[in-house]
């Protein structure tokens, strides 16, 4: 299989060999592809193999063999690039989804998981097999994760009467949220990857609670749609109520 590999290389210029059927990830369609093959040149390699079993029966003897080009149909045909592609859709087809228990979550899109599969293609001996890029699926994994799972701590801001009561929230509260991606992460994923198994993760994290802060409202309006009017508070008194339009909806 080397000697095939090697004499074909170094005789056979790339744009004129053969092409295999292989798979090939459509960012469109969202889904791994058949990408056609061809035909092209190759050469007859057998006296070669000839030549090198009677250099290996006498050594120091010198082989001479003439190479022969002949045209030869895709090394890989359109069926077993087919079976590889059903196969390489079964793997991304499965959730990969991660959340940081804090109630943000984050699913993977096809088209990453497709970069984590490194495709196969052995033209002499006619087969097409895949394998998950675990170096890949890491460096994405550890530069991403924390982009789509950490939060920026904010504190909330309340407004409140002169009572202490609660009158709207200006600013809503964000937890502080730092997740801890691990190795044991990337095994997780590795393993769903291999064994076609959808899988939700979640990843280790470090949460700091938000603070709430009261501020006094002294004066306020307050918008009624259903009478159409608009009521200035001042520290819980009306001052004035004047009508306001707010518009129709669902037009």
């Amino acid at each position: 299989s080397e000697m095939n590999k090697s004499v074909v290389t170094y005789f056979v210029k790339d744009k004129d060999r053969a092409i295999p059927f292989t798979s090939n990830f459509d960012e469109k369609e969202s889904k791994f592809v058949v990408k056609d093959g061809e035909a092209g040149s190759s050469v007859e390699t057998l006296p070669v193999r000839e030549a090198v079993k009677k250099m290996i029966a006498n050594p120091g003897h010198v082989a001479k063999v003439s190479v022969v080009y002949r045209r030869v149909d895709s090394p890989i045909q359109r069926d077993e690039a087919q079976k590889l592609t059903d196969q390489l859709n079964s793997v991304i087809s499965n959730e990969i989804k991660f959340d940081n228990g804090n109630g943000k979550d984050f699913v993977v899109p096809k088209n990453v998981i497709s970069k984590w599969i490194s495709i196969d293609v052995d033209e002499f001996k006619h087969k097409l097999s895949y394998d998950i890029d675990s170096k890949a699926v890491n460096d994405w994994l550890s530069g991403n994760l924390p982009k789509q799972l950490n939060q920026v701590k904010v504190d909330q801001e309340d407004s409140v009467d002169k009572n202490g009561k609660v009158i709207f929230t200006a600013t809503k509260g964000v937890d502080g949220v730092s997740i801890k991606y691990s190795d044991s992460v990337l095994k997780q994923v590795v393993d769903a990857l291999k064994n076609k198994k959808a899988v939700k993760i979640s990843v280790p994290s470090e949460v700091s609670k938000f603070s709430v802060e009261r501020k006094l409202v002294e004066v306020r309006i307050v918008v009624d749609k259903s009478s159409q009017t608009a009521t200035v508070y001042k520290n819980d008194e009306v001052v004035k109520t004047f009508p306001v339009c707010t518009g129709q909806t669902n037009l």
